[in-house]
């Protein structure tokens, strides 16, 4: 990476735009200056700007946001930076800037503007903040914290590695290279491997926890599942049978009630049929309205027409009136157009004769004109055109005769600058040559302190090894005495659980499996116990129904027997009531035929009782009859019901014997099986007492059993949990001892490895002595050679006399281009002048042509003046045609104007005869529609008057209900049919309820019996369902377990090898805080770092060279070869000697991170004032001789001494009282 240029405004002391070019003279030309100027001016705010353009913050200010900027100068409203700088030769523009609200020194500031881009293309890489710093770290490899250590060396900042502790040079190592990554790879080990063992505990503890079912428990599984399924088939049949007794009842009663509800369906139907009359009557008036509807649609035809005759009459009468007046006005219009029309034609033919003696010559007089002076404008515009470029072309010729000219003083500066230069063409080929055989020598003393560095490398990291191994072999102790410490505990907690049982393990199986067998028995005799009683309560419930039916029986006989007798008693009544009433009703029909003085047909007296008191003593027999009859129908009414209440009792009596007669066998069957599995239980071992007549006896046997069971079982369980747990531990022990046997075999082959690279790294070191010697012989000569050209005192390194070479050859070939550029600058002098000579004379030449044409242009411009104003005064800026159009447009419109006041008016005429006409014919047809609406009209008011309606309104409403007729017609169909559907469906139901009574079983339960058979039968099958289900699923587990534990032998197999892997690699590199590989990466990159800083002191001053402190991990001494190669702390360096070490550490940091782009480009800030003069000297050398490398080095300082030996400098001057700096006027950029 290469800072190329660097414009800023605005930034600290330094107001207004500057720009500092570092590819253009001075610094192309010395790539080592100096930023100087007094302390306070400024000279750091340059490698601000630098900073801020890259990273958007300085060593300084960490912190520059819209919130706080303290970089932007005092009473200035914005503030940038922009560095372009070149990686791998692609050139980039990183760019940053921030102003304040509306631009005023006192607004708001904004949020930062800041960009990356290509430089050749234009391309912006990024325009955020995030992103941009994100790709400037991607493209250059460096982020802030390793920019400043490598590229830009701040105040304060210089010597930190070098007085840095221990932990804080680790963190700045691991900072700068990254080595941070090592530690999280011994982390992500150290983590794997805790995984994996936890994983390798899991799967053995897993292994341990997986239980399989021994054969007799298999072979018990078998004859629980046979004897289940005898049962299961027996209950079903009696389900079959329970249910169709079910099925029967709840046919009966869903017949029952579909049967009442069709007959209530039957109703209404038929009393929606019977609301249809109104309807039906509805319906016949609409029909007869709708066949008067054609004669009264004819009848309004009429009157309509005959009204519309007579408004057709008014309005051509009106029409007519209307025309008559307007004739007169149109015979006006007509006189007063033919005269506009005459006088139009006499202004256009004098217009005519007024062109032809005066307009027409003038025009054309004044075209000639015109175009004389268009061509006399055209040629002095060429002219003037041809002028311009010629004019351009001698300036250009000026300013490169300028440039050359320049070029030649520079060359010559150069050379006499440079004289001694010309001597290299012919040593340098020969140097080159002595140059190879060195590097020869130089690449065999590299080659042997490789491979003694390499045996150095595999010494220590066998110590480290041997060391790690020991470490881990005694951890691996330590950790297996808590594991020793619980196998102990282990066997005699298995111990004391089966002292307290009195028993072995295998005793503790067996009584756990006669625990589990009297569980089962004595729940399936809790089970028998509580169905027996339930039969046995049933049993005494139909017993208790029978002997309350009987009696309900007695009570509705006795009844029967009572209403009997009222019968016939009341019936004898009735009987003689009637012919009472038919005795009394023949008199009195007898008695309405007798007439005054007449005898009686039966007694023979003149004399007759009013017939009036006759009908009322037989009004009052007939009410009497009445009552009696009343009487005698409820009498029979009441031993019906007794009737049916007496058949009902009685078939529940036969019902409940029925039920009786059934429930007996089964309680019997019941308590038979009690008493089987009783003496089953107790045959067991089972010594409680068990009393059939009270069921909490059977609950107690049950609860005792189940704890019993269940306590067992606990301690059983418990011990093989802690016997799979003691064989666990056994396993974990003998592992780990031989993970110890294997960690002893490793070390003692370490042990034997270690010895084989000690003698190894004794023979290499021999050798390389002696090739040192033979090549330190070769570079004194090489040096002696070229010690007028370069310096080579402190050069100790053949690389670096191959830079010294490069850098003459570079001098050479810069040499040769100078001499090249003096030549080709002077012939193009000579040239450029000659040409010069002849552009100058064209040029006088073309100057007085065109002040001549710009003379003649004016004369001819006064002329043409002159004759259109005269033209104008004559008819303005109208053309003739223009005109000629006007007079004959005018005369067109007149025209037009007389020819529709003709048409007008001869229209009008037209329309006054036609209107005549049509009131004739309007007048005729008026007469006629009249009598045809007259007759009309008759006959429409006779026809209302022979049918129903009223009037002709009560008509019009009845007509207007037709639309409602399909949906009366519909309503009424509608009705029939649902009633002749709710007839069909009562039928079929009733007929289907008869079928059902035919088909009743012969001994029926009632239905709530039915329910409760079906409901325990179906519940004693899913009991024993669920039972076979739980045995079912012991053996599905069983056999998944079996398969679950092939496949977890297979897998611990599989994970063994893995573990053994990652167990080694912790051995070597794991650790939990990441110390181990850590620390020996840093140890790497600190040995790599002092290497790369002995070089560089080689290059300050040979006297120093630095060296690991053996003692420590990231520690290191001085030894100093003037006081025979003493070995001494770095804190004993003095202020000077601090300075060289610490500025040769600083190279080698940036040659050390410069792992993804090389560092062209170095700034020091400060760090001079310490040094004594002689050791500036020596410092200053140092860097001449790094810039001949192709670095440019910036040095800020304020030293005087300094200033004398660097002769290009940037100067920042402070303006006296105003608080402001500045740089040279080059620099700025104008605004």
């Amino acid at each position: 990476m290469k800072i190329l240029s660097v414009q800023f405004s605005n930034i600290n002391s330094l107001k207004g735009e500057w720009k500092i070019d570092f590819t253009k003279p001075p610094f192309s030309e010395n790539a080592l200056f100096a930023i100087t100027g007094p302390t306070g001016a400024g000279k750091t705010t340059i490698l601000d700007a630098i900073c801020l353009a890259l990273y958007h913050k300085t060593p300084r200010i960490k912190v520059v946001s819209s919130s706080t900027n303290e970089l932007m100068t005092h009473g200035t409203g914005e503030c940038s930076a922009e560095v372009v700088f070149s990686v791998k030769s692609v050139e980039y523009i990183a760019s940053w800037s921030m102003k304040r609200a509306r631009g005023k020194a006192d607004g708001k500031l904004q949020s930062a503007l800041v960009s990356l881009a290509e430089r050749q293309s234009g391309k912006i890489i990024a325009s955020q903040i995030k992103p941009k710093l994100d790709a400037i770290e991607s493209v250059t490899g460096l982020d802030f914290e390793r920019f400043t250590k490598s590229m830009l060396l701040s105040q304060g900042d210089f010597a930190a590695f070098l007085n840095a502790e221990e932990g804080e040079r680790a963190e700045l190592l691991e900072e700068l290279t990254g080595t941070e990554i090592y530690g999280l790879i011994s982390q992500q080990v150290h983590q794997h491997f805790t995984e994996a063992k936890q994983k390798k505990e899991l799967l053995s503890a897993r292994s341990q926890g997986i239980e399989l079912l021994s054969d007799d428990e298999k072979s018990a599984f078998a004859q629980s599942l046979s004897e289940n399924e005898v049962r299961i088939r027996d209950l079903k049949k009696e389900l079959v049978t329970h249910s169709s007794n079910l099925n029967w009842w709840q046919n009966y009663n869903a017949t029952a009630e579909r049967l009442a509800l069709t007959a209530s369906a039957k109703l209404q139907a038929q009393s929606e049929l019977d609301a249809c009359d109104a309807v039906k009557q509805q319906l016949m008036d609409v029909e007869l309205a709708k066949g008067m509807e054609p004669l009264y649609e004819e009848y309004q035809r009429l009157s309509n027409e005959r009204e519309q005759a007579a408004l057709n009459e008014r309005t051509v009468l009106s029409s007519l009136t209307a025309s008559e007046q307007l004739l007169p006005k149109f015979e006006k219009d007509v006189a007063a157009a033919t005269q506009a029309v005459e006088d139009d034609r006499q202004q256009l033919e004098h217009f005519e004769a007024h062109i032809v003696s005066q307009i027409a010559p003038l025009d054309k007089q004044i075209d000639i004109e015109s175009q004389q002076l268009q061509r006399l404008r055209a040629k002095h515009d060429t002219l003037s055109e041809q002028h311009i470029p010629l004019q351009q072309e001698i300036k250009l010729l000026i300013e490169k005769q300028l440039g050359f000219e320049q070029d030649i003083e520079r060359v010559l500066a150069y050379q006499k600058r440079y004289s001694l230069d010309d001597q290299l063409e012919q040593n340098l080929p020969l140097w080159q040559h002595k140059m190879a055989q060195l590097q020869q020598e130089q690449s065999k003393v590299r080659d042997h302190e490789v491979a003694l560095a390499a045996d150095g490398k595999l010494i220590e990291q066998s110590i480290q090894r041997r060391a790690s191994l020991v470490s881990t072999r005694e951890a691996q102790s330590v950790e297996l005495e808590p594991s020793q410490k619980k196998l102990t505990d282990l066997k005699r907690q298995i111990e004391d659980g089966l002292a307290s049982f009195k028993g072995d393990i295998k005793e503790l199986h067996a009584a756990t499996e006669k625990a589990r067998i009297q569980q089962q028995m004595a729940d399936e005799l809790l089970r028998t116990h509580n169905t027996a009683l339930d039969l046995k309560g049933q049993l005494a419930q139909s017993a208790r129904s029978v002997g309350e039916d009987r009696e309900l029986e007695a009570q509705c006989l006795k009844s029967i027997a009572t209403l009997k007798a009222d019968y016939r008693e009341c019936d004898t009544q009735v009987k003689w009531l009637e012919k009472l009433v038919s005795q009394a009703d023949t008199i009195a029909m007898l008695r309405t035929e007798l007439k005054d003085d007449q005898p009686c047909v039966v007694c023979g007296s003149r004399e007759h009782q009013a017939i009036d008191d006759t009908l009322t003593e037989l009004s009052d027999e007939k009410q009497q009859l009445q009552q009696k009859a009343a009487q005698l129908k409820a009498i029979t009414e009441q031993g019906q019901a007794q009737r049916e209440q007496q058949a009902v009792l009685k078939q529940k009596i036969e019902h409940q014997q029925h039920l009786i007669s059934s429930l007996q066998p089964e309680y019997d069957v019941a308590r038979e099986k009690w008493n089987t599995q009783l003496n089953a239980l107790v045959e067991t071992g089972f010594n409680l007492v068990v009393d059939f007549e009270q069921i909490q006896t059977s609950q107690s046997a049950a609860e005792h059993c189940r704890a019993q069971f269940e306590q067992t079982n606990a301690l059983a369980l418990l011990i093989q949990s802690l016997t799979h747990e003691s064989s666990r531990m056994e396993a974990f022990i003998q592992q780990a001892n031989t993970a110890i046997q294997g960690l002893d075999n490793d070390i003692r082959a370490i042990e034997s490895e270690l010895k084989s690279s000690q003698e190894r790294e004794q023979h290499t070191r021999e050798q390389l002595s002696k090739t040192k010697q033979s090549w330190q012989g070769a570079l004194e000569d090489l040096k002696a050679s070229i010690h007028r050209f370069v310096e080579i005192d402190s050069v100790v390194d053949a690389s670096e006399l191959v830079d010294g070479l490069t850098a003459l050859r570079e001098r050479l070939a810069a040499w040769k281009k100078h001499e090249s550029e003096l030549l080709n600058a002077k012939n193009a002098r000579i040239e450029i002048s000659q040409a010069l000579a002849q552009k100058n004379t064209i040029n006088e030449q073309w100057t007085t042509d065109l002040n001549e044409m710009q003379s003649e242009l004016t004369t001819k411009q006064q002329q043409l003046n002159e004759l259109q104003e005269k033209r104008f005064s004559i008819l303005g800026r109208k053309t003739i045609d223009d005109t000629r159009a006007e007079f004959k447009q005018k005369l067109v419109i007149n025209e037009r104007g007389q020819q529709a006041a003709s048409a007008k008016l001869r229209e009008c005429e037209t329309s006054i005869t036609q209107l005549k006409t049509e009131l004739n014919s309007v007048k005729a047809h008026l007469q006629k529609l009249t009598l045809l609406q007259q007759q009309a009209n008759q006959q429409w008011l006779n026809t209302v008057e022979e049918s129903s309606f009223d009037n002709e309104e009560a008509f019009k409403q009845t007509l207007q209900l037709h639309a409602n007729a399909p949906i009366w017609k519909k309503q009424i169909a509608l009705a029939e049919q649902a009633l002749q559907h709710a007839l069909g469906e009562w039928s079929a139901i009733d007929k289907q309820q008869q079928e059902i009574l035919n088909k009743k079983p012969s001994e029926l339960p009632d239905e709530e019996s039915c329910k409760r058979a079906v409901s325990t039968t179906e519940e004693a099958i899913q009991q024993i369902q669920q039972q076979n289900g739980e045995i079912n699923s012991r053996i599905d587990i069983d056999h998944q377990n079996q398969s679950k534990a092939a496949e977890l032998v297979e897998e611990m197999k599989a994970f063994d090898i893995y573990y053994d892997d990652i167990a080694y690699l912790h051995g070597l590199i794991g650790s939990s805080s990441g110390d181990k590989f850590r620390k020996f990466a840093q140890s790497l990159t600190l040995d790599n770092l002092v290497y790369l800083a002995n070089k560089r002191l080689a290059q300050l001053h040979g006297r120093y060279r630095l060296k690991r402190n053996q003692n420590t991990d990231l520690q290191f001494n001085v030894i100093d070869s003037w006081q025979a190669d003493v070995e001494r702390d770095t804190k004993t360096l003095s202020g000077g000697e601090s300075f060289l070490v610490s500025l040769a550490l600083a190279l080698a940091l940036s040659d050390l991170v410069s792992h993804k782009t090389s560092i062209d480009s170095l700034f020091l800030d400060e760090g001079f004032g310490t040094l004594d003069s002689e050791t500036l000297d020596i410092a200053l050398d140092a860097l001449d001789n790094l810039q001949t490398s192709g670095k440019m080095i910036g040095v800020i300082s304020h030293i005087d001494a300094l200033k004398e030996r660097i002769p290009t400098q940037l100067v920042v001057s402070k303006k006296s009282g105003l608080g402001v700096s500045v740089l040279a006027d080059p620099y700025r950029v104008a605004s």
